[in-house]
């Protein structure tokens, strides 16, 4: 079993789109999610070289973002269904239009917790989507929405431009697909006498043929 780590690490690798005007906002020090104008229903984060081979099972998987105020609310959390997303960009309501993953998690506070990173429900289903797509290696970018549905008390997550060491952090458990050699047995061809054997690393060459 493998574990990925992995934290926002870039001023634009996080960031909030408004409720009304579907503005974006990329060096805000933190996003408050509440339904009221003026502030954000959406809530993005992107996490770089995600070292989560495709094939891969995922036995565990956490979103954790650092709350600076602790709001009431209920939120949906989706994936970008796109196997190496770039950076954010500024396009008014560029969060919003993102192509979301069909699993998605819910995550509803009641409250959460001030001043302190909270750990969001699991997120396995989103991450085996993410990986399961053509194009998903080892190594790309994985990027992780939240979208408000309700909420009257305004909750405050902590973004990089506030403080690298409390931006979000996102935590992946998972198994490597198996590559069908328990064994460790790897066939090797004798092009001069056509017989077939195997090496193993424990005990050397077997030939068929001579029992040696």
């Amino acid at each position: 079993m493998s574990t990925y780590s992995g934290q926002v690490s870039a001023s634009t690798d996080d960031g909030q789109q408004a409720d009304s005007t579907g503005a974006i906002n990329l060096t805000a020090t933190s996003t408050a999610l509440k339904l009221q104008s003026g502030f954000s229903t959406w809530w993005a984060a992107r996490f770089l070289n995600v070292t989560v081979p495709a094939g891969a099972t995922i036995t565990a998987a956490t979103l954790s973002v650092y709350c600076v105020t602790a709001g009431v609310i209920t939120s949906t959390i989706y994936g970008n269904k796109v196997s190496n997303p770039g950076t954010l960009q500024t396009t008014t309501s560029y969060i919003s239009g993102l192509a979301e993953t069909t699993a998605s998690v819910a995550w509803n506070p009641n409250p959460a917790t001030n001043n302190a990173f909270n750990n969001l429900p699991d997120i396995s289903s989103i991450i085996t989507e993410l990986i399961g797509q053509a194009g998903w290696a080892s190594g790309n970018a994985m990027l992780l929405i939240i979208k408000l549905n309700s909420g009257g008390t305004a909750l405050g997550i902590e973004d990089y431009d506030g403080s690298p060491s409390e931006a979000a952090q996102l935590t992946i458990t998972y198994t490597s697909a198996s590559t069908g050699n328990s064994g460790g047995l790897t066939p090797v061809f004798n092009t001069s006498t056509v017989l077939y054997s195997f090496v193993n690393a424990s005990v050397g060459l077997f030939d068929p043929a001579t029992g040696l």
